[in-house]
């Protein structure tokens, strides 16, 4: 039996719900954050933990929902709350969008980034591309998070997919 994430997406939900409660014109930075935070580590938490239990990532990023590794796909708070789009670099910003950055000596790390508001809003200051990875991985125009992973799965995500 798979066991979603439900930490990262119950708080993600609950910031959401936070959001649509009120004008977004009323949205302050902070609410904001919060849900693009917990929308980006909803997703990479499904990544890595599909990928240690079945021993290799998602062909289609859909799968995690449909086989219970992700509660709920993230939805994007500036496009009228449809699903979140997972883009690469070459697409452009897409505000609210999750961006991936793959290795491209295919060692298997990748790194993410959710999109903030604009184009100039800036990357919180303690994300930055996963040791090893700054030569391929960019700190994008626009990107509020950014988080990635080795080639080898992070040892906290390996031990909750043991169950241990």
């Amino acid at each position: 039996m798979v066991v979603p994430i439900t930490t990262s997406a119950k708080y993600r939900d609950k910031a959401a719900e936070e959001l649509r409660a009120k004008d977004p014109a009323q949205w302050t930075e902070t609410e904001v954050d919060k849900y693009l935070g917990f929308s980006l580590w909803s997703y990479f938490s499904g990544v890595e933990i599909y990928k240690e239990i079945m021993g290799y990532p998602a062909d289609d990023p859909q799968w995690l929902v449909d086989v219970g590794y992700l509660k709920t796909w993230p939805l994007n708070p500036f496009d009228d709350w449809r699903p979140v789009k997972l883009l690469t670099p070459e697409d452009g910003f897409s505000a609210g969008d999750i961006v991936v950055q793959l290795d491209p000596d295919g060692g298997g790390g990748y790194e993410l980034g959710i999109y903030g508001a604009t184009e100039d809003t800036p990357l919180i200051e303690w994300c930055r591309p996963f040791a090893g990875h700054e030569e391929w991985a960019d700190v994008l125009p626009g990107m509020r998070y950014m988080v990635g992973a080795p080639k080898e799965n992070m040892t906290e995500v390996s031990r909750i997919a043991r169950g241990r």
